[in-house]
């Protein structure tokens, strides 16, 4: 499981927003170039990925419309999974799971998920819609994701500044579940300094940019794809079932690079 950032279009919320209404596609003479008619008038046109005219498929969204979605659903995915998180974490420890709590204490460390959660994913999302936004051209397709790995490379780099602190103080307390977060947080900031919330980011970042070079512009060209099939913008659930597909796909070969940061955050 990665740690929660946003943890991926399907669990941060990234589908809400797709909600937003769009403008009725024009027909007859005022309709685009590349907007073709058949001989009854009905209308075709071709998929929209990569595409951008005033009456694109996908929404072009305001960067700060992703900061209040994103950081909700981010804080309800990390709530509910998080002991699945926990399970996962002491598994991987070296001194073994049942030495690290076994099935103990499931929920130690979750005041640091919680106060990270938000701001992380917020993060995230406000950072990938503002370089969406910012990099916005009448770009041919092939381009296009490259727009879209740019935008989470940007949101991954931004995000982690949050997410790694609150990672290192969730992990210690994952595997020392007789301690207390706040007990964890302090040790860390006497012992270590302010170097040592951010052990592990290099790694993690590493990890995650290539993760999502793979995650974002899948999922953006499903959602464009469906879109086009549909002849309308995609709705919530269609757009977590592109998310879930993207990220699943991304974690198959990414999940092996998994235990780099997590060495890094545990002493």
């Amino acid at each position: 499981m990665r740690a929660a950032h946003h943890c991926g279009p399907s669990c941060h919320g990234a589908q809400a927003l797709d909600a937003q209404a769009q403008r009725p596609w024009p027909t007859g003479p005022a309709a685009p170039r590349h907007a073709g008619s058949s001989r009854t008038g009905a209308r075709t046109r071709a998929p929209c990925i990569g595409r951008q005219t005033p009456n694109h498929c996908a929404t072009r969204e305001a960067p700060c419309s992703g900061f209040m979605a994103g950081g909700v659903a981010g804080v309800c995915v990390d709530l509910i999974l998080f002991p699945l998180d926990t399970i996962k974490t002491r598994l991987q420890s070296p001194q073994g799971f049942n030495k690290a709590g076994g099935f103990r204490g499931i929920y130690a460390g979750v005041p640091s998920a919680a106060i990270g959660s938000f701001p992380n994913a917020a993060a995230f999302f406000i950072t990938y819609e503002y370089v969406k936004w910012f990099l916005h051209t009448d770009s041919s397709s092939y381009l296009m994701p490259v727009k879209h790995m740019l935008a989470a490379s940007a949101g991954e780099v931004v995000a982690c500044l949050i997410r790694v602190p609150s990672e290192v103080v969730k992990q210690r307390a994952q595997v020392s579940a007789s301690s207390g977060t706040f007990h964890i947080f302090s040790n860390i900031l006497c012992q270590e300094g302010i170097q040592g919330l951010y052990r592990g980011y290099k790694s993690t970042v590493l990890r995650e940019i290539p993760f999502s070079l793979v995650q974002f512009p899948l999922w953006e060209s499903l959602k464009a794809l469906w879109s086009w099939r549909q002849d309308h913008v995609v709705d919530s659930w269609q757009s977590a079932v592109c998310g879930a597909f993207a990220e699943t796909t991304a974690a198959f070969w990414s999940q092996i690079r998994e235990v780099g940061p997590w060495k890094a955050w545990t002493p």
